[in-house]
């Protein structure tokens, strides 16, 4: 038996998950009544998967000695993205839902951009947390908008952290529920369960979602 035979158990795993995440996607959309946006489903499933994926990399890290784990941001926008990629098939917006996109001119590389031919309609910044920019992420987010209505005036821009622990969050901001959302508050991704997880969504995502929606249906 060969080395590269015995991993194959471990690589198939991993080809594994991106199978089944297309057929959680065909799934979904073949039942999209289950896409309620009145509810916090969307937001229990995105945290619920950050769970899983903060468990395993903490497993991984004490199995392998890390100290650091794998990077959680890109995880967290694709899971974004995936729900909005639902959202665009269930309600039929015919959008372009893309990630790292560059906006020429703007010099901006959204996590998440939605576009409609060569309109953009939003910009959607993801961010784990806000620790380490506490004091400037609003003027950051201001002049990123400033930036991108000098070339598309009528696109919005949302920013969406995944927890308020570690920075003050958004407190009482006007815009928190229409521009800023923080999903979970004082409870860490890798602490949640279904159990504690109504306690812990701060700024459901759906509020968001519903705003795309709108958006896209008045621009065709």
């Amino acid at each position: 038996m060969y080395l590269s035979e015995i991993d194959e158990v471990y690589r198939s795993a991993m080809l594994d998950v991106s199978k089944q995440l297309q057929n959680v996607y065909g799934t979904i959309c073949r039942n999209k009544q289950i896409v309620q946006l009145d509810k916090t489903e969307i937001t229990k499933t995105i945290l619920l998967r950050l769970n899983v994926f903060y468990d395993c990399q903490e497993k991984n890290k004490h199995f392998l000695n890390k100290k650091i784990g794998g990077a959680a941001a890109d995880f967290f926008v694709e899971s974004i993205l995936f729900f909005l990629k639902v959202l665009n098939e269930v309600e039929g917006l015919k959008c372009e839902i893309c990630s790292e996109k560059p906006i020429e001119q703007s010099r901006i590389r959204p996590d998440i951009s939605i576009w409609q031919e060569n309109q953009l309609l939003a910009i959607i910044e993801c961010k784990t947390q806000l620790g380490w920019d506490r004091e400037t992420w609003k003027s950051h987010f201001q002049n990123r908008e400033k930036s991108l209505q000098q070339q598309f005036p009528n696109a919005k821009a949302f920013l969406v952290v995944m927890s308020e622990i570690n920075w003050p969050g958004f407190g009482n901001d006007s815009r928190v529920g229409q521009q800023f959302f923080a999903l979970s508050k004082d409870i860490w991704p890798l602490n949640i369960t279904q159990a504690n997880i109504d306690k812990a969504i701060a700024t459901p995502i759906e509020l968001l979602f519903t705003q795309v929606i709108q958006i896209a249906k008045n621009r065709r």
